[in-house]
């Protein structure tokens, strides 16, 4: 043998299991590296590093041996003229070791649940994709896949079943997506796919709606049947976007659309939603830069925020009876702000909080203004959001402004949606009684459009009702809203309570309006929301400048802010 005349000796860490036997270097003296633990083999990997070693190399290799997994390091030892006589290795059983890294490295790489990839290794193959695609401009797909109220299954049947479930269910996405697309879990109840795509993103398309279709089966976790519907986001690169970050968005932003419209559906990337969103970033950067997010309250009419009053008057004589505080946004860059553009922003944020505190105390001065200007308002209504009024310190915050302003509780009303006061409904009587006994007015605003029960309504501290407009509209010539504008008023009546009619646009809707008994009206037809000033000529002259509804649309245009002085 080629080792024949070598020294070769072998010192063994791990002795006892190398060789099942007590003294290893005893053992292995004389025997050739072809003999142990190659056995006869001499292509072995050990025979290739002991050649290397005897040509005076250092070497490392693994290996099997007996059912275990070993690295040997292999150095020659020279004698004194460097040549080498011998052979000095050492061997160490990594068995245990490469099973934990093999561990590891799928806890790294693959979700623990599902066993699917996870969304590193989705991020690491979308990389590769895009560089393909960027050399052969070959289209891919990138779909986002949502469990639709997947959170109402844990509450309903615990965490056990719900992690049951996502296993089957991505069980059934591997089996729709099939071999060629990678399938991995995103997060919580999300997944997503990659896959190749032709050029129209036919195909992705087909998959995301056969994906859709498969969940109309029910999914059986235990024995137990349970309905699920999926939402998808799809995106195609390079069209939509080739950056990772976009085409991830872009696929969220998706999502988020087929979401928004009910779920159980695709959507594909509209760049249009893209742009609403970036406006809508700046929007709130703007806004929690102008309000601030301390909670001292700040003089926002210096940041641009006003109010304009929407008349409210009798059905009677048409005499102005109130108004309608409403706030608006003079943006610097942007101009009029409409107010479903940042007040929902505001509500999200929290700065609805602090917004609402300078609406209501700007309000109640300038009620005090008109007051010394001889110009008597009976009632001043101010919305109040679902944030402020489920805040804990609403009724002391009412409370305090209306001490601080001096004006009487019963001119100031207070409106709530439906949806406000129906949400946690034993907590709304308690805060509707404290509100009630400081001795505002409360109404429930847009009513008919949420879902108000009767048997609550009548429990309700409630003194008024406004018709939402989308009822008034067609109330004159429609039967079936004028049927509905009719009821809501015999109900209010019967629970001896105002109703006001929203959206007034026209002669012929006051007179039915008034046929039915309808108290009080609002709308268009009387004026548009007005600046102060604009408001003070209406209330002394309330039939000039009277328009139609289309001519008011058109004319609607920022106005400057103003309190009268106080006399």
């Amino acid at each position: 043998m080629w080792l024949a005349d070598l020294d070769l000796r072998y010192r063994s860490i791990l002795g006892s299991r190398f060789l099942a036997g007590a003294d290893a270097t005893f053992e292995l003296l004389g025997r050739s590296a072809v003999d142990f633990p190659a056995d006869g083999n001499p292509e072995h990997v050990f025979v290739a590093a002991s050649r290397r070693a005897a040509a005076g190399e250092a070497s490392e290799c693994d290996f099997s041996f007996r059912g275990r997994l070993y690295r040997a390091c292999l150095e020659p030892r020279l004698d004194d003229e460097g040549c080498v006589v011998g052979i000095l290795g050492v061997a160490y059983d990594v068995t245990d070791r490469r099973r934990v890294a093999e561990l590891l490295s799928n806890e790294v790489r693959f979700d623990a649940l599902t066993g699917l990839p996870n969304k590193r290794v989705f991020q690491d193959r979308l990389s590769q994709e895009i560089e393909h695609c960027e050399r052969t401009r070959e289209r891919f797909a990138v779909l986002f896949v949502d469990i639709d109220r997947f959170r109402s299954v844990n509450e309903a049947l615990g965490h056990n079943i719900g992690d049951l479930f996502l296993q089957t269910v991505s069980e059934r996405l591997r089996l729709a997506a099939g071999e060629q697309a990678l399938l991995a879990r995103f997060g919580g109840d999300q997944f997503v796919i990659l896959m190749q795509t032709d050029s129209d993103g036919a195909s992705a398309h087909v998959l995301a709606h056969a994906i859709v279709d498969e969940f109309s089966r029910p999914i059986i976790v235990n024995a137990r049947e349970i309905y699920a519907t999926v939402s998808i986001g799809l995106t195609i690169a390079p069209d939509d976007a080739i950056e990772a970050d976009r085409i991830i968005g872009n696929a969220g932003t998706a999502l988020h659309d087929a979401k928004d419209l009910g779920g159980n559906g695709v959507r594909r990337y509209d760049s249009r939603r893209r742009d609403r969103a970036s406006d809508r970033f700046a929007i709130e950067t703007d806004l929690r830069r102008t309000v601030g997010v301390d909670e001292r309250l700040t003089d926002l009419a210096s940041e641009g925020f006003l109010l304009h009053y929407q008349p409210i008057v009798a059905a009677s004589d048409e005499r102005v009876v109130g108004a309608e505080a409403l706030i608006r946004w003079n943006h610097p860059l942007r101009k009029l702000v409409p107010p479903d553009a940042f007040i929902p922003l505001a509500e999200q944020t929290g700065l609805i909080l602090k917004i609402g505190e300078w609406v209501f105390r700007t309000a109640l001065l300038q009620l005090r203004a008109w007051d010394g200007a001889g110009i008597r308002v009976d009632r001043l209504a101010i919305n109040i959001s679902a944030r402020q009024f489920h805040h804990s310190n609403l009724v002391e915050t009412v409370e305090r402004l209306l001490a601080e302003t001096g004006v009487a509780p019963g001119r100031v009303e207070l409106e709530l949606t439906e949806t406000v006061v129906m949400r946690d409904v034993d907590a709304t009587i308690v805060t509707l009684s404290r509100l009630k006994a400081l001795g505002v007015h409360l109404s429930i605003d847009d009513f008919g459009t949420g879902y108000s029960s009767l048997s609550y309504l009548k429990r309700f501290p409630i003194d008024t009702l406004k018709i939402d407009r989308s009822f008034t509209r067609d109330a004159s010539n429609g039967a079936a809203d004028a049927a509905i504008v009719a009821t809501i008023v015999s109900l209010g009546h019967n629970l001896q309570k105002r109703v006001v009619a929203e959206g007034v646009e026209t002669r012929g809707q006051i007179d039915f309006l008034r046929s039915v008994g309808c108290d009080e009206l609002q709308g268009f037809y009387f004026s548009r929301p007005l600046p102060t000033a604009d408001f003070v000529n209406f209330f002394r002259n309330p039939t000039q400048g009277r328009v139609p509804a289309k001519r008011v649309r058109r004319r609607v245009r920022a106005f400057p802010g103003q309190l009268l002085p106080l006399d």
